[in-house]
């Protein structure tokens, strides 16, 4: 949980700015998935077996919605 909340506040400071936040709306409403191919089951989804929590996908949708709801 720890962890998850520390990417979270990292991930508040990267899309403060307006380039990267204009990226991250630019996604709408669609799922993000970190997809990786070095068996990250833990923050992305592995491409070998299509399985892992995906929290920093989750972290992301979190911000979006966050920036959102401050528009």
């Amino acid at each position: 949980e720890v962890k998850y909340e520390v990417m979270k506040k990292a991930l508040r400071t990267k899309f403060s700015y307006p380039e990267q936040k204009t990226l991250l709306l630019a996604t709408g409403d669609d799922v993000i998935i970190e997809w990786n191919n070095w068996n990250d089951k833990i923050w992305g989804v592995s491409i070998k077996d299509n399985l892992g929590q995906n929290l920093l996908g989750k972290a992301l949708m979190a911000i979006r919605e966050e920036i959102k709801e401050n528009k």
